[in-house]
């Protein structure tokens, strides 16, 4: 069985950051030995709950800036 690992990127627990930049090296991002680092799918599910009490189910993206991840949300509704 083939996994498709388009979606996945390095997230940074201690920085709360994304590693987007796959050119880059673990030492020019600052990471060292200690570093805890979670390979993760930047898309994942996310319900948000509407004033009406309805709740909609949508994948969102992670690993962009939260407003342009809220502007895309407002698009979908």
């Amino acid at each position: 069985i083939k996994k498709d690992w388009s979606d996945h990127a390095l997230w940074w627990e201690q920085k709360q950051q994304w590693l987007l930049k796959p050119s880059w090296t673990l030492d020019k991002c600052g990471i060292h030995a200690d570093a805890r680092l979670c390979l993760t799918p930047q898309h994942k599910p996310l319900r948000l709950l509407l004033p009406s009490g309805i709740t909609l189910r949508m994948r969102v993206c992670f690993s962009s800036p939260v407003f342009r991840t809220v502007v895309g949300i407002c698009k979908l509704l």
